[in-house]
């Protein structure tokens, strides 16, 4: 079982791990369907190794592969600073690194690449979505299922001003350097020592300190980015073009899905 990349308590970094559960018995000369499994959380918690997913049952009386991985969240995960070193949209690039190695490999558990379905909660919905929306990631998998997230979702994406102001943000609330630059124009903004000082300050900083970006209510402070390269254009304009995958689609909400939010209303 992989470490944890995303769990509230004592997260770690060497966490990029994947899960393969195959039913007991397999017919080499039948490749089986394979479920790869993106786990949710508002793209700065969840672990692929949480109990919920374990996927031995399914595999077994499903006579399918589950595959369930990790991938860095929060500031580790889509930090965007318009730099090599924070190109933002890490954790979605370390889903469809997996992704890849499943497609390779897969055949040697007894999976059928050519079956590939994505499935995802929450931020993992939204995660299947953007592969759909990749040229990158379209050659990787079959079918998609999203489950109570999508890109669309406007805590989902955000473009590349929002992104480098969370960054400035985040610099201030750690108070090192110029604690006024989010008040001076975007184009002044001096990301060389926004970077200095996030390179400098240690892991467990950082995480105290990831909420600070927050803007508004139900609004999660990292997420993916419309960056040119992953996400090459805007997701509506995307979808008006038609530049997405084109295949099979299940879309849907899960039960109580906003159950943990009611206490904000209370």
């Amino acid at each position: 079982m992989g470490l944890q990349c995303g769990i509230l308590i004592h997260p770690v970094l060497d966490c990029l791990y994947l899960n393969i559960y195959v039913p007991g018995e397999i017919d080499r000369e039948k490749r089986l369907p394979v479920l790869f499994w993106i786990y949710g959380g508002g793209f700065w918690s969840g672990t692929a190794s949480l109990d919920v997913y374990d996927g031995k049952i399914f595999a077994g009386e499903e006579n399918v592969i589950i595959v369930t991985v990790n991938y860095r969240v929060t500031v580790f995960g889509f930090l965007y600073l318009g730099r090599e070193e924070a190109p933002g949209n890490m954790g979605l690039w370390d889903q469809l690194l997996a992704l890849k190695w499943v497609y390779k490999n897969i055949q040697a558990f007894g999976g059928d690449p050519s079956l590939i379905t994505l499935f995802g909660e929450s931020a993992g919905g939204a995660s299947v979505s953007m592969h759909m929306l990749s040229p990158l990631s379209q050659p990787y998998f079959t079918r998609s299922i999203l489950q109570s997230g999508a890109a669309t979702a406007p805590w989902a994406v955000e473009n590349k001003q929002v992104a480098l102001h969370r960054a400035v943000i985040l610099y201030e609330y750690m108070k090192c350097g110029n604690g006024n630059m989010s008040h001076l124009a975007p184009d002044q903004w001096n990301m060389d020592e926004v970077l200095r000082c996030l390179h400098a300050a240690s892991a467990d900083k950082l995480r105290d300190s990831e909420w600070s970006p927050v803007m508004e209510f139900a609004d999660f402070p990292w997420v993916p980015v419309i960056d040119g390269e992953f996400l090459v254009e805007n997701i509506e304009t995307s979808l008006k073009r038609g530049n997405f995958k084109k295949t099979q689609l299940l879309a849907g909400s899960n039960f109580d899905e906003a159950r943990k939010l009611k206490r904000n209303f209370s």
